[in-house]
């Protein structure tokens, strides 16, 4: 019974992210992925596409279907980004955009 209950304390406790706490509420805010990359890699659509959200949202969540790779992921999210956008932060095969307000 008390090994029951240890367990239950501590799935109450939330981990700690490697984010600080600002950048850690921005992902949380916007870590549903918006576009979607496949295995066939970044197309022209993709960049129009990505383009628009963030005209339209200012962060924008991307997944890439790829597999778990962080070099491929890394690559594919470098020749998506817009010149006027930055990543703000990668967790796996999510990849939080962000473009500053003109």
């Amino acid at each position: 019974a008390m090994a029951s209950r240890s367990r239950a304390l501590f799935a109450c406790v939330p981990r700690k992210s490697a984010l600080p706490d600002e950048l850690e509420l921005t992902w949380r805010a916007h870590s549903k992925p918006l576009l979607r990359v496949g295995s066939n890699g970044v197309q022209e659509s993709h960049r129009r596409s990505l383009d628009e959200l963030l005209d339209a949202h200012g962060y924008v969540c991307v997944k890439f279907n790829v597999r778990d790779s962080a070099e491929l992921v890394s690559q594919l999210s470098e020749q998506l980004r817009p010149e006027s956008a930055e990543i703000v932060v990668t967790k796996g095969k999510l990849v939080l955009y962000f473009r500053p307000e003109s």
